[in-house]
């Protein structure tokens, strides 16, 4: 198993030190607030991809698995924390090469922690790892509004404002951005509860087609259970049927 991850493990944290070492070179096309937001952007879907929290013993049960999906996560939460402190040190030497690894590990813990500057580098420059509840959509943190540092936020336009400053601009244009803010106003306002909320967002799932590269695990949205009027003028199975809408 730790020869098969290898491969993904090296395509993830090469080029990110890669780009830590042209954004502290100045880089115009390559900055640490670009990375540091694509960290924002993905970790919360790497750690629901364990499953809710409270889940997990019926695998432990049946041997699928040997722990239960906290400690997954609780792990995983971990090692991310551990690379973001290896591209910080790399950082900081790279810009400052009279500093060890040892030092340059304390300044970026400093830096984060006072919210300070060092030699011309401010805390700004430097990744920092999201709150674990940051930007949930399932288990225990959906749609609870916290932000980057753990800050709750009672406002959505808040928290909203908060989420344009930083997530990907990209991403914030995207159809999944706009699902998930319609969603959290929704929940804010009574409309939907949090269970409600959680099936409407999507789900990862393997979703089949006419070329290879289609069979593939990609998150999609299900509509949701059609009438039975619907399912009348629905297509016989066999036919051109329209597949899931893929995020």
């Amino acid at each position: 198993m730790l020869r098969e991850e290898a491969f993904h493990l090296a395509a993830g944290v090469i080029p990110m030190r890669r780009r830590e070492q042209r954004a502290a070179q100045g880089n115009e096309l390559v900055t640490m607030a670009s990375i540091r937001k694509s960290f924002n952007k993905w970790l919360p879907r790497g750690l629901e991809m364990f499953g809710h929290e409270k889940g997990g013993e019926s695998n432990i049960r049946f041997g699928f698995k040997n722990m239960k999906n906290v400690e997954a996560q609780s792990l995983y939460y971990e090692e991310c924390r551990k690379m973001v402190a290896d591209l910080n040190q790399r950082y900081l030497r790279a810009r400052l090469p009279k500093l060890s690894p040892e030092e340059a590990e304390r300044v970026a813990s400093r830096l984060l922690e006072d919210r300070g500057s060092h030699d011309g580098i401010s805390y700004e420059d430097l990744i920092e790892l999201p709150d674990g509840r940051f930007f949930g959509r399932k288990g225990e943190p959906a749609f609870t509004m916290v932000g980057v540092r753990g800050e709750a936020f009672s406002s959505v336009d808040d928290y909203v404002g908060h989420l344009k400053s930083q997530l990907p601009d990209p991403y914030l244009h995207s159809r999944d951005m706009k699902s998930y803010v319609e969603t959290l106003r929704d929940v804010a306002a009574g409309r939907l509860t949090v269970d409600q909320a959680m099936k409407k967002m999507p789900k990862l799932k393997r979703v089949g087609g006419v070329c290879p590269c289609s069979n593939s695990v990609r998150w999609v949205v299900e509509d949701e259970a059609p009438s039975a009027s619907k399912r009348a003028a629905e297509p016989r199975p066999g036919s051109n049927q329209s597949p899931p809408k893929t995020i």
